[in-house]
């Protein structure tokens, strides 16, 4: 009987995933990096919209991100309502 780690000529000890053992120098510096990537793609976003639109065409596009901002603060503002009233969605 063939033992359960193989079929074949494949092993399937080396499939596992590998454990990551690299720590941070600070605490919290991943999530850094994190937001430091996004705040870069964000402002290269905008280079390029400054860049190919408008004035016309980027006061559109203010109002609308301008309309997105306040639609996520107004439901944050509402889950954090539902959350403190108890009530679990």
């Amino acid at each position: 009987m063939a033992s359960p780690d193989y079929i074949g000529n494949l092993d399937l000890r080396t499939w596992l995933p590998a454990i990551d053992n690299r720590h941070p120098f600070l605490p919290g510096s991943m999530m850094i990096g994190r937001l430091f990537r996004l705040f870069l793609l964000l402002a290269v976003l905008a280079l390029i919209l400054r860049w190919l639109l408008n004035r016309q065409q980027r006061q559109t596009v203010r109002e609308f991100v301008r309309t997105l901002a306040i639609a996520l603060l107004l439901s944050s503002l509402l889950m954090l309502g539902l959350s403190l009233a108890g009530i679990r969605l």
